[in-house]
C-alpha cells in the first residue's frame, strides 16, 4: 500500500501543475479582508528572522495513479489559498513577461460551468478595474455589475469572488514601486512554502 507523502514545497515548485477542484467541494469564497491579509503577510514577512513563510496544508491526490511523473492532482483541501495565489501570479508574471499568456499553474474548477475558463482568462479583467486606487467593496460590486451586464453568461458565485479578488490584488500591487514589487515576488515564489500532503490512491477524496 502506498504511503501518504508529506513535504514542503515553495510556490516556485508548483509551476506547471494542474489542480482539479471537484464538485463535492464548495466554491471559492475568500473575501476582501482574507485576500488583503495574505498579500500583507507575504509582503511583510521578514526572511532575515525566519527561513520561510509557511501556508497551511494542501491535501492532494494524484489524478493519474500509475503515472508518477504526472503533475495533475485533485486538490482536496487548500483551494482558497492556491486560487488566490494563482490570481496573484497571473498579475505578477504578466508584469515580468507581458507577451507570455501561459499560466504559472492551472486550476480546473468543476463546481460550476465556466469557472475554469473565467479563471484561466482572468487577466482580461484589467480594463474593468480601471484606475481605482483604493479598495472599496461597494465600488467593486458596482464594477462587477457592470461586468456581468456585458457578459451575463459569466454571472455565477465563483466568478464573482474571483473578480473581487482580482480587483483587490491589482489595486494592492499598484501601490508598490519596482523594488517593493521585486521583493514581494521573491517572497512569494522562493520564501513562501506550502505543506504538501499527498494521500495515497486508495483513500477516498470526500472521506
Amino acid at each position: 500500500m502506498e504511503k501518504n507523502l508529506f513535504e514542503l514545497k515553495s510556490i516556485e515548485k508548483l509551476k506547471g501543475y494542474l489542480f482539479t477542484v471537484e464538485k463535492y467541494q464548495r466554491g471559492y469564497k475568500w473575501n476582501i479582508n482574507q485576500v488583503q491579509e495574505l498579500l500583507d503577510d507575504i509582503y511583510e514577512f521578514d526572511i532575515n528572522n525566519n527561513g520561510f513563510y509557511c501556508l497551511q496544508p494542501l491535501v492532494l491526490k494524484r489524478n493519474l495513479k500509475k503515472d508518477l511523473s504526472s503533475k495533475s492532482y485533485e486538490l482536496i483541501d487548500g483551494q482558497q489559498r492556491i486560487t488566490t495565489i494563482y490570481i496573484i501570479l497571473s498579475l505578477l508574471e504578466k508584469k515580468q513577461e507581458p507577451n507570455n499568456e501561459e499560466s504559472f499553474y492551472e486550476i480546473k474548477y468543476r463546481t460550476r460551468a465556466g469557472s475554469r475558463s473565467f479563471l484561466k482568462n482572468i487577466r482580461s479583467l484589467k480594463p474593468f478595474v480601471g484606475n481605482q486606487s483604493e479598495i472599496n467593496e461597494d465600488e467593486l460590486n458596482i464594477k462587477w455589475e457592470e461586468y456581468i451586464s456585458r457578459f451575463p453568461q459569466c454571472n455565477n458565485v465563483d466568478n464573482y469572488h474571483f473578480f473581487i479578488a482580482f480587483c483587490v490584488i491589482r489595486i494592492w500591487l499598484k501601490k508598490l514601486n519596482y523594488e517593493q514589487l521585486a521583493s514581494f515576488r521573491n517572497n512569494l515564489l522562493l520564501k513562501t512554502q506550502v505543506i504538501w500532503y499527498e494521500i495515497n490512491s486508495d483513500e477516498g477524496s470526500e472521506e
